[in-house]
């Protein structure tokens, strides 16, 4: 059995893992204004934001509930990579393309999150049917 300060604790672990990779993400971001020789593109920083989307997927076991947050967490990534697209002044392209993938990543978390509800209402009725 859980028990809540558990799941609180879990919270903090999960927020400080998200805020490692948001960290980690805007880390050339940061390099590029004191230094030449860092060069990362809005491709660069796309695929940064794909590979913790496959790293929670992995941490949530497929789980839907998990692939919620992990696609929510993804998307909100995918926003921030526009953002800074936006805010440097990259060309115009990069930016539409990266924020043309929020959608997307917002959609898959809703059915995740959809899915992860109805097999919580499904394992309730079979628990009442069963007693």
């Amino acid at each position: 059995m859980t028990t809540g300060s558990a799941v609180k604790g879990g919270g903090r672990w999960r927020a400080l893992m998200w805020g490692g990779a948001a960290c980690l993400l805007l880390l050339p971001l940061v390099a590029m204004q004191f230094s030449d020789e860092v060069r990362w593109t809005g491709g660069d920083f796309f695929f940064g934001v794909v590979e913790p989307a496959m790293a929670g997927a992995r941490v949530a076991r497929g789980r839907p509930q998990g692939m919620a947050i992990a696609m929510a967490a993804t998307a909100a990534a995918m926003a921030a990579v526009a953002v800074v697209i936006l805010a440097t002044g990259w060309n115009t392209e990069a930016w539409v393309l990266s924020a043309s993938f929020v959608a997307p990543w917002l959609a898959s978390a809703a059915l995740f999150r959809k899915t992860a509800v109805d097999d919580s209402v499904e394992i309730g009725h079979a628990r009442s049917s069963s007693s």
